[in-house]
């Protein structure tokens, strides 16, 4: 999916990866097979659930960076062609507004633009 020509980054909710976990996220993007964005999951700091999020195909994975595990974790998403983050993404929560206002669409469309 695209927004205004560059790629839409979804963020899981903070250590969603283990309690939604990283199957079900990495389903909810490919929405059928339609390929949503690119998929950001957060794993706390719990690196067994960091490393599932890289096997079900994750584009990112957020892992506290005081995990032991980080540096291998960082390999084995680079060996993947994905990325470990140390920190959560900036994110645009739209449930934090009603996108009928006009002012709420001239918001997305700053964070987007």
């Amino acid at each position: 999916m695209l927004a205004l020509g560059r790629p839409v980054r979804f963020l899981s909710a903070a250590g969603a990866l283990g309690f939604q976990g990283a199957d079900w996220f990495a389903a909810v993007l490919r929405g059928g097979g339609a390929g949503l964005g690119l998929g950001v999951g957060d794993a706390g700091g719990a690196p067994g659930f960091a490393l599932a999020g890289l096997r079900a195909g994750l584009g990112a994975v957020v892992l506290d960076p005081a995990c032991p595990a980080f540096p291998a974790l960082a390999v084995e998403a680079g060996r993947r062609g994905a990325l470990l983050l140390a920190a959560r993404p900036p994110a645009l929560d739209l449930m934090a507004f009603d996108l009928a206002r006009p002012k709420a669409r001239a918001r997305l469309l700053l964070w987007l633009g």
